[in-house]
């Protein structure tokens, strides 16, 4: 059963990684907020924020999600 469980685990985080991927890339293709005027660096400046939220959700997430056993 518990192998059962990994393998459960598994593709839920490959699907989860898939999709993110796949909002990420349609979000570099067709941003949702259009980059204003300037020196160009606002890609990356949004880039590195959404980093660290990301990261903030990682860590928020493993504390709140707790895998409960069958």
């Amino acid at each position: 059963m518990e192998d059962a469980v990994q393998d459960l685990l598994r593709y839920k985080t490959l699907a989860v990684g898939i999709w993110l991927l796949l909002l990420f890339a349609l979000e570099r293709a067709i941003p949702a907020a259009m980059a204003p005027a300037g020196d160009g660096r606002w890609g990356w400046r949004r880039l590195m924020r959404n980093a660290g939220l990301w990261l903030v959700n990682l860590g928020v997430s493993l504390l709140v999600v707790i895998p409960v056993p069958a």
